[in-house]
């Protein structure tokens, strides 16, 4: 019989939403529990400034990051 394993259980972190807007969105990082600024967050390639925490990415934000502006194209 193999060994069980343990699947970590991600961390699900919900955006503080201040005004109806979205223009004041506040992220708390799942480690230091600090709330980051969403824009800031984004600008930080969603690495927690204090802590150095990586948030999960999409997969098209992962692709808009390692591919070139208009070089992408999606084949189905």
């Amino acid at each position: 019989m193999p060994p069980s394993r343990r699947r970590n259980k991600s961390k699900v972190v919900v955006p503080i939403v201040t005004n109806k807007n979205d223009e004041d969105k506040w992220v708390r990082c799942a480690e230091c529990k600090r709330l980051i600024y969403y824009k800031d967050l984004f600008d930080n390639l969603k690495v927690c400034p204090y802590c150095g925490y990586h948030f999960r990415l999409t997969a098209g934000e992962r692709i808009d990051m390692v591919v070139d502006p208009g070089t992408f194209e999606e084949w189905c």
